[in-house]
């Protein structure tokens, strides 16, 4: 009976294991995991020893397992968070921004409605003092040192307060001329306010430049601000990435997840390969399933659709540079022109319906 027993514990243990890894999606570790299994349940029914014997291999090999489970964890989290996953550079070549920085003389920054500018996106940078910020009929007091992002289209007014120093209030123009700049704004349709104070280093060092040029002014000061508003750019991606919007969903939401930031960069650099389901599945570390269900969660779309509408940008840009669409659909992935032309006739299409 005690032989009887033990084998079932054996058993028990084999199916735990297999179910674990099916919950936590490590399906490599599984036929490890699975092999200990069988190891149990062959030394039971094979091996002679006594019960007491049988007991301590128990134990030792349950041991071993979750040893090799914690490692083998530990292992995919270290590979998961791995800093040299470069998340931003793909993006950020999509993007080709282009920053032009600018002083304000009055102590007001005030612009109307632009339609036409719907490809660049407006930092707003209070570096000391307190002003207030009038976007769509609501205002907000914001204290320096602080950066608001906001559509290039958006009307809005900032108005400084304390105007001892008028120059404390600066505008970034953010000019995205890269194919993927329409998808990046999406990120942008309200405000985003960040407070610079023991923030992201960049964006400390974007501070501290500014700062000390406006103290003290030196030839070349509209290059430098200039070079200083890329870094200041760069600064809050990173700051937006690492501070994703609770329970929100988006582009920064999905480049925050570790796994599915895999596959958002492999798509950003390599936007015209053949990927498929399984294939970016493959790059999350994911079940196609798992996979599928959380990058619709967290990126409002399909993975499909959301390469889709990057391609379509691509070969959207393509065209406008006067390449044909032979060219445009080679370089943004379609299988030939007229594929390229289904596409640009169904988003026309659904803009028209918009």
């Amino acid at each position: 009976m005690i032989s009887i027993g033990i084998i079932g514990i054996g058993v028990l243990f084999n199916l735990v294991c297999c179910a674990v890894c099916i919950i936590i999606n490590l399906s490599p570790y599984s036929i490890s995991v699975g092999i200990i299994g069988v190891r149990i349940n062959l030394i039971f029914r094979c091996g002679r020893k006594t019960n007491e014997e049988r007991v301590e291999v128990i134990k030792d090999t349950a041991v071993l397992a979750v040893h090799r489970t914690v490692s083998f964890i530990n292992d995919n989290q270290i590979k998961m968070t791995d800093p040299k996953l470069d998340r931003l550079s793909a993006l950020l070549e999509g993007l080709a921004p282009v920053v032009t920085m600018r002083l304000s003389p009055h102590g007001r920054l005030e612009r109307e409605l632009q339609p036409e500018n719907d490809s660049a996106l407006q930092l707003l940078f209070l570096t000391r003092g307190h002003a207030e910020l009038q976007i769509a009929g609501v205002s907000q007091r914001i204290e320096a040192p602080t950066l608001v992002a906001v559509g290039a289209c958006e009307p809005f007014v900032l108005h400084q307060f304390s105007v001892d120093d008028p120059h404390r209030l600066i505008t970034a123009h953010v000019q995205l001329t890269g194919p993927v700049a329409t998808l990046f704004l999406e990120e942008f349709d309200q405000p985003r306010t960040v407070y610079l104070a023991h923030e992201e280093p960049a964006l400390c060092l974007a501070v501290a430049m500014i700062e000390s040029e406006l103290n003290a002014p030196r030839c070349g000061q509209p290059a430098l601000l200039n070079r200083a508003g890329d870094i200041l750019f760069i600064g809050l991606l990173r700051h937006l990435v690492a501070n994703p919007v609770a329970q929100g969903a988006g582009l920064f939401n999905g480049l925050a997840d570790p796994r599915i930031a895999r596959a958002l960069v492999a798509m950003h650099q390599r936007p015209a390969f053949g990927w498929n389901l399984a294939l970016l599945a493959e790059e999350a570390g994911m079940s196609r399933t798992a996979f599928a269900t959380k990058f619709h969660e967290t990126m409002r779309r399909p993975p499909g659709k959301y390469l889709a509408a990057i391609r379509l940008a691509i070969a959207r840009r393509a065209v406008d540079l006067g390449k044909g669409l032979k060219e445009a659909a080679r370089l943004a992935g379609y299988e030939n022109s007229s594929a390229l032309s289904r596409a640009l006739a169904k988003a026309r299409l659904q803009l028209a319906l918009n």
